[in-house]
């Protein structure tokens, strides 16, 4: 009886842990910022913020292979602030284009500059008050780095491809050894989940999942090869 007692106790346990888990919301796209690939040359572009506070390029770029004229394309700024979303939860980015930087956090709480040329953004939100931001770049190669609130209004560092492929991929020297990070980001239950392919030494897809540790506070990292 005993015996039957304390297996119904861990079982009840073991609901009430899966019911507390922290749950995420599937991402939204907010927008990206940075430079064109091909044509870096006239500033950054800034795309989906709620409010930017940048100066306007509006000078025409001469090269040996023609002239670029801010005016036949979309707005580009040398240097400011843009907002993505409102309210407390907002991102913040600071950028400027000579010299390049792009900045993010809260606001003035930058905690991270990004070094590629552009950045998508994806905000994730939980129900337990902690909200993400993904940044992902990608074209030859792709990176992210996944940073967020707490609900306290403390800013960190979460995740960084940089860290995991020293872990996981030790030894890619360019571009086409290194793997490719997919944009259709995903979340399910207390997981936020990015697919990659990486060419490397033999063509591997897969995933890398991030859970959130309550006790931890803070993700764990595991790798799915389909």
């Amino acid at each position: 009886m005993k015996k039957f007692f304390g297996l119904i106790l861990l079982i009840l346990i073991m609901i009430s842990s899966n019911c507390f888990a922290m749950t995420f919301s599937q991402p939204i796209k907010m927008g990206h910022i940075g430079t064109g690939i091909q044509s870096p040359y006239l500033g950054l572009f800034v795309e989906g913020a709620s409010e930017n506070d940048g100066h306007l390029v509006t000078k025409k770029y001469s090269r040996k292979d023609g002239i670029y004229d801010p005016s036949n394309i979309a707005p580009h700024y040398d240097s400011g602030v843009a907002r993505f979303g409102d309210g407390i939860e907002a991102l913040y980015c600071r950028y400027s284009y000579d010299p390049y930087k792009i900045e993010f956090g809260g606001k003035n709480q930058y905690i991270i500059n990004y070094p590629e040329a552009y950045v998508d953004i994806f905000k994730i939100t939980s129900d337990e008050g902690l909200v993400l931001y993904a940044l992902i770049y990608g074209y030859k190669y792709s990176s992210f780095i996944i940073i967020g609130r707490q609900k306290d209004g403390t800013w960190f560092k979460y995740v960084d491809s940089s860290n995991i492929e020293k872990q996981y991929y030790a030894g890619s020297r360019g571009y086409w050894e290194k793997p490719h990070y997919l944009n259709n980001i995903t979340c399910r239950n207390n997981l936020v989940i990015i697919p990659f392919n990486w060419l490397g030494k033999e063509n591997i897809n897969g995933e890398f999942r991030f859970k959130w540790d309550e006790a931890a506070q803070w993700f764990g990292i595991e790798q799915v090869v389909y």
